[in-house]
């Protein structure tokens, strides 16, 4: 069904069970993929298979979603480029943050010898950089325009760059300083990223805006644990530290792809809102 250009966004929300399956179904099938390429091999029918399937069904979602009456998504939000850089941005933050959470206290454990308490207490620099940072990141680029996003974005590279040279004699305090690095970046960028998904909606359409940008952490911290763990398991035999490295700069140079995408939208995107009537 076609919809008026202006009037894509007017209907009330209301439960879309297929389109949830599909979009589950075909974010699970590309993680499956991802997950089994260092055990299958990456040119096995598995690991084909996982991807094809997954292109398959977020194809059906798409084109599904542009002919419900109320679907899950309407993919033509994803016009307005402000909405669109806010939610990959957002999504590649919280790629690199995640795959950083999957191997921080197996590093911190296995490689520095803490304990599970010490570790737990040693990610602390993490947390206080992202909420120093969050608090006055806003009015930051309120003053100091797109390069507070661009600044943010890219302490998230240079956080998992650096900590890609860790090993077991690394200084904790080096290491610590790595993490507000990227806490920095996350702080300087997400808030930003996330204001403008929602303030290129309605008002009226404020749970759309807060379900995509949940959408897009969610997803994108999923696929940084898949890809961290894959890059991990092809290297099992090395030593950890080393794997570690790899896996740090494969998710390292991603961030760095979908962050330069991310701001070619932004720079363009103006502050266009959403067609709604």
């Amino acid at each position: 069904m076609n919809r008026p250009r202006r009037e894509w966004l007017r209907w009330s929300a209301a439960p879309d069970p297929v389109g949830s399956a599909l979009l589950v179904a075909g974010v699970g099938a590309l993680l499956y993929g991802i997950i089994e390429g260092p055990s299958s091999g990456w040119a096995s029918v598995r690991v084909i298979g996982g991807l094809l399937l997954s292109a398959a069904l977020l194809a059906l979602f798409t084109a599904r979603s542009l002919r419900a009456e109320r679907p899950l998504l309407d993919p033509r939000v994803f016009r307005v480029r402000r909405l669109r850089a806010g939610a990959l941005g957002v999504g590649v933050a919280f790629f690199g943050l995640f795959s950083l959470f999957y191997v921080n206290a197996q590093y911190l454990q296995y490689a520095k010898g803490y304990s599970p308490l010490v570790a737990g207490c040693a990610i602390v620099p993490l947390a206080v950089g992202m909420m120093v940072a969050s608090r006055h990141s806003i009015r930051l680029a309120a003053r100091f325009g797109d390069g507070v996003v661009a600044a943010g974005l890219a302490g998230i590279v240079a956080g998992l760059v650096l900590m890609s040279f860790a090993t077991a004699s690394t200084p904790y305090v080096l290491y610590a300083l790595c993490l507000v690095v990227l806490s920095l970046g996350m702080g300087l960028c997400v808030p930003v990223l996330s204001a403008a998904v929602m303030s290129s909606l309605p008002q009226d359409r404020a749970g759309l805006g807060s379900g995509l940008n949940g959408a897009t952490r969610e997803i994108g911290s999923a696929l940084g644990v898949a890809v961290m763990g894959t890059s991990l398991s092809s290297h099992g035999s090395e030593v950890f530290s080393a794997a570690m490295s790899f896996g740090f700069r494969v998710v390292a140079g991603l961030v760095l792809a979908g962050s330069l995408v991310a701001l070619a939208w932004w720079r363009g995107g103006g502050a266009r809102k959403v067609p709604v009537g």
